[in-house]
Parts: structure tokens; C-alpha cells; sequence
């Protein structure tokens, strides 16, 4: 069979070139070669989406395959230091590019020949259909391999597009490198093969025609709006998001930081005090007092509030910081703790007085917590009973507030204190201290053991 003549050739510097051919009826092959690796740079953008306008405006519409005349490589991505240097190059050369080919007015097949990576595997992904040679050539966004961070079009498209997000998971945290019959079954691909195959797939699917009616790249644009959206932002919005973005990630990391380093101060010095053991049977001494003087029948007096040390370290955790009177002598023999009270810094969640009581007196929270408010839950209150009736727990509630307060000072939020805790046994001691009701559960009888009904209140005073 002789060669098909081209209907037209376009140069791409230095040494590259696009040849458009029609091997079948209003079927419009673009070969592109831009030696060594096809890498999308800014001649190489700027040329194909001159291929892509001359075949929409001057000939009818049909089908559009694209194809690399290099063997090894359909394209191995940006040429980075060109997208460096060249100012708006994602937006001026590279974003066109794609949006047209998401929104081209016929079907589009990408017959993935070689290796397709990064920005080149991108390509064929704004394609509407794609074939892989079964015999050599892997799939790969290799970002995380280079340290590049997808920007959002390019995350989009394959959010968009692929059926299943384990695939994007793998895709995107794993490098992973899909063969062709890999890439079928994860429906990366639509088919296997070459030119014969890409053919025989476009006329099974009846393509060459479905552009006929004038809306087959309104259509698409709909489909894909959040891409075709994230494409058409301007450099400005888009960099501000970017900036914006990079900012609050390093304001986290420095949170995230401050965090830690307060748990290694504080938290394995805990777990190695004598004064844990100790803390541990204050709590349930208190507890147990509780019960004991309180109503009647709401737990059952053999409750343990902490069942190991282990706990009380875990309760208290790397976000929580805890005061405690103790005897002033560091002979382990000669210590007493007297009273404690700790407090935890929430990060991402609220109380909610309607979720699930996790134990007799225990609620979890489960609500988005407001970005203008800093909760900050109570926790681990206990006064000996043989000093109580002494105004020390009040004092301890005052400096754990005193510390929080200068824990978040100059943060521009507000301060919260939240607790639950049982209203018959507390709910005066909180209220004469500014707590106020926020929400409450009924606990019925028979819950954890106890015999009367009882009522757990969510408390919150503002700082």
C-alpha cells in the first residue's frame, strides 16, 4: 500500500515536526515527533494546538487520533526547565492545549505508542478515547518520584475520569507504572493495539459522525466542567490559591511542630513519673467519692474511672497539657497528690450532645469544628476527698483557664472550654464558674450498670 499523503505538515523547532494524515474517510491521524521524547514544551504545545484548529476549521468533521513517530515514547512529560523559564507557560501554552482537546467539537483517540509520563500521560488523559500498544510502554505520573506537586487541572482530570479512586491512590501516592493490559482492566484505557485496532475501535463505536450535530464539545465541556473550570483560571487566581494554600500548610506544620515538641516535653516525662501512679488513684479515689455521696443508684460503686496507668497517659495525649498539688519533696516514699486537672486543645471536631455515649459519663464529639473557634475540653478533675470542701478545685480550674489563655493568646479566636460531665453529681460546681448548658443526653437505666436514670450535660464557658 503506498504511503498516505498528508494534508498538511507544521514544523516544531528545533528538529520536530506534526504530520496530519487521513487513512480513512473524516479520519484525521496527527503523528507528532519532537525527538528525543516528544516532552510538551512550548513549541510543541503551541504547534499541536495549531493541528487541532486547522482540522476543525478547514476540514469536516470526524474522528482525531494522535500518535508519536518515536517508538519508545508517546511523550515523557514537561521539559521542566522550559516551563521554568517560560513565564506563563501553563496557562498561555499548556492549559489551551488541553482544554482544547477536552472540549474538541469530534471524538478523540490517543493511540499511546510508547511511554506515556507525567505531562505526556496527562495528554492522553484530556483525550476522550485511548489505545495502548499491548507490547512495550508503561503509564506513570511520576510527580511524587520528582518532588512536583500536581497542580489542579492536572489532578482533576483523572479525579474525573477514573472509574475507580484506588486507581487514582495508586496512580498518584505510588508512582505506579501500568502496562497496557493493566491499564484495561483499571478502564485507563479503552483498548489494546495499534493503528488497525484504533481503527477497528472507531468504527465498532460508529465515531466518525458523532460531531455532526454541533454540540458533541458543548456536551463535553458540561461533563467536564470542573476541569474545563480549573483550566480556564488565570495565572493571578490560580497562584494566588497556590500561595494561599502553601501558606496555611506551613501555619499547620508550625502548629503541628509546636505540638510535638510540647509531647516531648511533657508526655514521656509523664510516663516516667512516679507522680502517674499516684495521679491514677486520686482520680478513681474522687470518683468513687462522687459516686459514693452522691444520688443514689446512678453507677455502680465498683466503677473504676481509669483502669491503668496506660490510660490516664492516652486520655491526656500530646494535645493536652495537666497541673498537679502534690507534697513538695522529690523522695518518691514522702509524695501525696492532692488534686489535678488537665486540659486538651480540639483539633477538627466539636461536641455533640446527640452522639453516642461512649461510656457512662463520655461523649465524643463529632461535628466540624468552626475555624473561628478554639474548644479546648476539661478533663481529669480530681480533688482529694480529704481536702475537698477547701476552694482547691476552684483554684485549679483557675489556672488551667489562666494557662489556656496564654497558650492562645493573639490567635484572633474564640476561646472555648467544653466538659461533659453528670448533672446530678456537678452541675452546680461548673455553673457557679460561668459553664453553661449547651446540651444534655438521657442515660436510662440499665446503661454500663446503673440502676437509676440519669442525665450527662455538655458544658462550654468562654474564656
Amino acid at each position: 500500500m503506498p504511503p498516505i499523503p498528508p494534508l498538511f505538515t507544521l514544523s516544531i523547532e528545533p528538529s520536530g515536526s506534526i504530520i496530519c494524515t487521513q487513512p480513512s474517510p473524516k479520519v484525521y491521524l496527527l503523528t507528532f515527533q519532537s525527538p528525543p521524547d516528544n516532552r510538551t514544551t512550548t513549541a510543541f504545545c503551541e504547534t499541536f494546538s495549531l493541528a487541532l484548529n486547522i482540522i476543525e476549521h478547514k476540514y469536516p468533521r470526524g474522528v482525531l487520533v494522535t500518535t508519536s513517530a518515536i517508538g519508545k515514547f508517546y511523550s515523557n512529560g514537561l521539559d521542566y526547565e522550559n516551563a521554568i523559564k517560560t513565564k506563563g507557560f501553563m496557562q498561555d501554552n499548556l492549559y489551551p492545549l488541553w482544554r482544547k482537546l477536552l472540549t474538541y467539537p469530534m471524538p478523540t483517540v490517543a493511540l499511546i505508542n510508547g511511554h506515556a509520563f507525567a505531562a505526556g500521560f496527562m495528554t492522553a488523559m484530556f483525550h476522550d478515547y485511548r489505545i495502548m500498544n499491548p507490547h512495550k510502554g508503561f503509564l506513570c505520573l511520576n510527580e511524587l518520584d520528582f518532588g512536583a506537586p500536581l497542580k489542579p487541572p492536572m489532578a482533576s482530570i483523572f479525579r474525573q475520569k477514573l472509574p475507580r479512586p484506588e486507581t487514582y491512590r495508586t496512580m498518584v501516592l505510588e508512582s505506579k507504572r501500568f502496562k497496557a493490559l493493566e491499564a484495561l482492566r483499571e478502564e485507563i484505557i479503552d483498548g489494546v493495539g495499534g493503528w488497525e485496532e484504533t481503527k477497528t475501535f472507531i468504527e465498532e463505536s460508529k465515531l466518525v459522525g458523532k460531531g455532526d450535530s454541533g454540540v458533541y464539545g458543548r456536551l463535553k465541556e458540561e461533563m467536564w466542567r470542573e476541569t474545563v473550570g480549573l483550566l480556564d483560571e488565570d495565572e493571578k487566581a490560580a497562584q494566588e490559591y497556590e500561595d494561599g494554600r502553601a501558606t496555611a500548610n506551613e501555619a499547620r506544620a508550625e502548629d503541628a511542630l509546636k505540638i510535638v515538641k510540647e509531647w516531648e516535653k511533657d508526655g514521656p516525662q509523664l510516663a516516667a513519673s512516679p507522680l502517674l501512679t499516684l495521679l491514677e488513684l486520686l482520680i478513681n479515689k474522687a470518683f468513687k467519692h462522687s459516686i459514693d455521696t452522691g444520688p443514689k443508684d446512678l453507677a455502680p460503686t465498683s466503677f473504676r474511672r481509669l483502669q491503668s496507668s496506660a490510660q490516664t497517659v492516652d486520655e491526656i495525649g500530646p494535645e493536652a497539657f495537666l497541673f498537679v498539688v502534690h507534697t513538695p519533696t522529690d523522695a518518691e516514699e514522702d509524695l501525696r497528690v492532692f488534686a489535678t486537672a488537665s486540659a486538651k486543645r480540639r483539633t477538627g471536631k466539636t461536641f455533640d450532645p446527640q452522639i453516642e455515649l461512649v461510656s457512662q459519663f463520655k461523649m465524643l464529639q463529632s461535628n466540624d469544628l468552626d475555624l473561628n473557634v478554639e474548644q479546648w475540653e476539661l478533663m481529669l478533675m480530681a480533688v482529694d476527698p480529704t481536702v475537698q470542701k477547701q476552694g482547691l478545685a476552684g483554684k485549679v480550674l483557675v489556672l488551667v483557664e489562666e494557662e489556656i489563655r496564654r497558650r492562645t493568646a493573639g490567635n484572633g479566636k474564640e476561646v472555648q472550654t467544653v466538659l461533659t460531665t453528670a448533672k446530678e453529681h456537678n452541675e452546680q460546681f461548673y455553673s457557679r464558674r460561668g459553664h453553661g448548658t449547651t446540651g444534655e443526653i438521657k442515660v436510662e437505666a440499665g446503661t454500663g450498670g446503673n440502676v437509676k436514670r440519669f442525665t450527662i450535660l455538655e458544658l462550654m464557658k468562654r474564656l
